[in-house]
C-alpha cells in the first residue's frame, strides 16, 4: 500500500507509482497533495472505483492505465483540468463523453482504449477544439462514430478500430467523416511504436508501452 505519510509531502509535484505491484483500492493519500499537478498509477493492482474526488483536483495529466480499476467514470470527470488523460486496459464501463465538453479548455488527450464503455460517442465530443488525440478502441460501442469529429481541426491521432470495422467501411470514413481533419493519423493497432506510426504523443506512448519495453528504453537512453 501507499504510505500515508505521503500527505505531509505539500510540494509534491509529480509523483510516478508506476511499475510496482501497489494493490488495493485507490491511494486516496494522494488526493491529500496540495501540489500535485501529475498522477502517475500505471502498471499496477490497483482496483475498484476512481474517487470523484480525483476529478476535482487541479491535475494536469492522469495516467491510471493497467490496473484493475473497476465502475462507471463518475460523472464528475467534466470538472478535471487536466490536458491529458490515460484510462488504458482497465474495467471502467459507462458512458464516454456525456460532459467532456466541459474540458474543452484544457484536455488535449484522451486514450479510453481497451476498457468495458458501452455507450455511444456523443455528438458533444466536437466541442473539445484542443483535442489531438482520441483512443476509444477496444471497447463495447454500439453506434458509428459522430460526424462532429470532422470539426475537430487539431485531432492529429485517432483510434475508433472497433467502431470502424463494426459500422464502417474505412475508406468511406475517412471521406465523409474526417476530411476536414487535414492532419489526422488513424492508429490501427495496440501494437503500434514510434517506429511502425511515427510521432504518437507521449501519452499515447504511455498507454501502449509495457514496463519491459520502458526499462529498455531507460537503458538505451542511458547509454
Amino acid at each position: 500500500m501507499v504510505p500515508h505519510k505521503f500527505n505531509n509531502l505539500k510540494l509534491l509535484f509529480e509523483l510516478d507509482l508506476s511499475n510496482n505491484r501497489f494493490a488495493h483500492k485507490f491511494p486516496y493519500v494522494v488526493l491529500d497533495l496540495p501540489s500535485l499537478k501529475f498522477l502517475d498509477l500505471r502498471f499496477n493492482e490497483f482496483e475498484g472505483k476512481i474517487p470523484k474526488s480525483l476529478f476535482n483536483k487541479d491535475l494536469d495529466a492522469i495516467f491510471t492505465n493497467h490496473n484493475r480499476f473497476a465502475s462507471d467514470l463518475p460523472d464528475n470527470i467534466r470538472n478535471s483540468p487536466v490536458s491529458a488523460i490515460v484510462l488504458t486496459n482497465n474495467r471502467f464501463s459507462g458512458c464516454v463523453s456525456v460532459g467532456l465538453g466541459n474540458m474543452s479548455k484544457t484536455l488535449n488527450e484522451i486514450i479510453l482504449m481497451n476498457n468495458g464503455f458501452r455507450s455511444c460517442i456523443s455528438s458533444e465530443i466536437r466541442l473539445l477544439r484542443k483535442l489531438t488525440v482520441l483512443d476509444f478502441s477496444f471497447n463495447r460501442l454500439m453506434r458509428p462514430i459522430p460526424d462532429a469529429i470532422g470539426g475537430m481541426k487539431k485531432l492529429e491521432q485517432l483510434n475508433p478500430i472497433d467502431l470502424i470495422y463494426k459500422h464502417h467501411n474505412i475508406k468511406k470514413l475517412v471521406s465523409q467523416h474526417l476530411a476536414e481533419v487535414p492532419s489526422i493519423l488513424l492508429a490501427q493497432t495496440l501494437q503500434a511504436s514510434s517506429a511502425s506510426i511515427p510521432n504518437f504523443s507521449s501519452a499515447y506512448m504511455v498507454a501502449v508501452e509495457s514496463p519491459h519495453e520502458r526499462n529498455e528504453n531507460d537503458t538505451d537512453s542511458a547509454l
